[in-house]
């Protein structure tokens, strides 16, 4: 009897370190899985901030652009009225047309 409790024993025990490994390995396929789905993320996250960089940066390349085009009107504008005010004032005091 006493042979019969040692093999249920040694059962029993070989039974547990085999489901703990078991276990260990279900979690490590778990953690692989979860590891390569943070990775993928990654990457497209990546990708996309790359197409946001350049994005911005076509943006910044057309604001300036436009800027340079603004102060260019503004310049013109400028030189057109300092012109206006130099005939002003070279045929005298009256700016009414006759």
């Amino acid at each position: 009897m006493n042979e019969v409790v040692v093999y249920l024993g040694f059962a029993s025990a070989l039974f547990g370190f085999v489901a703990v490994f078991v276990k260990i390995g279900v979690l490590k396929g778990k953690f692989t899985e979860q590891l390569k789905q943070m990775f993928d993320r990654t990457s497209k996250l990546e990708a996309q901030q790359d197409l946001m960089e350049k994005e911005l940066y076509g943006l910044q390349k057309e604001s300036a652009g436009f800027m340079a085009k603004v102060d260019t009107s503004f310049s013109y504008i400028k030189d057109m009225l300092e012109r206006l005010e130099r005939k002003i004032d070279a045929g005298g005091g009256d700016a009414a047309p006759k």
